[in-house]
């Protein structure tokens, strides 16, 4: 009977301790697994968080340089070796362009009477579309000087990034505006446009 005792507590034994190693085996996976999914969750967070970093980088820089070259652009554009004609204004748009190629478009609006002294203003505009080059005269197309980027910079007197808009082409854009002024009076607004797609082979507006 003793031994019969015996055998059976073994046996409760043995099963009890397979029962317990068994738990613990599966409660140190759950873990493990679980500790798993909390660094690849880390992991990937990390990535985000570098990329978006990058962006935000990128972006800073890609704006500071357009900032940088339309400031250049407005000493050129009021240099006294510069003709102040429509043709003229464009061909140095042009050479603007090809230089950054960042850029989406520019304009320069004068004011009535400071180009040609043509009374309803001049408004050079040249756009870069599929590697060729648009250009117009914003003035015998409709009243330049009613629009936000032009009506705007006047009002503020300082230079300031638009909120985006879509251009003719459909394509997203905002515009670096900066008042041009000669003898101390504003003669015109010059307007840098970028492309959320060329600003931005890292994040879209």
């Amino acid at each position: 009977m003793s031994t019969n005792l015996r055998q059976s507590f073994r046996l409760k034994l043995c099963v009890t301790l397979f029962c317990v190693s068994i738990v613990t085996f599966l409660i140190i996976f759950a873990m493990s697994g679980y500790l798993s999914y909390l660094e690849e969750k880390s992991d990937v967070n990390d990535l985000v968080n570098a990329k978006l970093d990058y962006a935000i980088r990128s972006l800073d820089e890609e704006l500071t340089v357009t900032e940088t070259a339309t400031v250049n652009l407005s000493g050129v554009l009021t240099s006294p070796l510069v003709t102040q004609r429509p043709d003229s204004i464009m061909s140095l748009f042009r050479h603007f362009l090809q230089d950054n190629p960042h850029v989406q478009g520019v304009a320069m609006g004068y004011e009535p009477g400071v180009v040609n002294n043509d009374p309803r203003g001049c408004a050079p505009y040249v756009m870069r579309e599929n590697n060729k080059f648009t250009q117009h005269n914003l003035a015998l197309i409709k009243d330049y000087r009613n629009a936000d980027w032009y009506k705007t910079t006047k009002e503020c007197g300082k230079p300031y990034w638009s909120e985006p808009f879509v251009e003719t082409n459909g394509t997203i854009i905002i515009s670096y505006c900066l008042p041009i002024q000669r003898g101390g009076s504003t003669i015109g607004v010059l307007a840098v446009d970028l492309a959320h797609i060329a600003v931005n082979n890292h994040v879209t507006f």
